[in-house]
């Protein structure tokens, strides 16, 4: 999984590519915020969308990869 965050208090992952219910392989997303309880989360088809565009979208908003991803993310 990899983590993102902005200076404003947004954060967003993206896991590994992992089968849906149907079988097709999906990269799940999800997004949030410090500040308020609202977030979300998004599916995306493998076969059309890669990890390596969705962190060109990040970066291009404003957004820096945590080092260490999700495993420097406290429960």
């Amino acid at each position: 999984m990899r983590l993102f965050r902005r200076p404003d208090g947004r954060t967003y992952a993206i896991a590994d590519p992992q089968p849906d219910l149907l079988g097709d392989s999906v990269i799940m997303t999800i997004h949030g915020s410090a500040h308020s309880r609202r977030g979300g989360v998004h599916t995306y088809l493998s076969a059309l969308t890669s990890i390596d565009e969705l962190v060109r979208i990040r970066c291009r908003h404003g957004y820096l990869e945590v080092p260490g991803g999700a495993e420097g993310v406290k429960p």
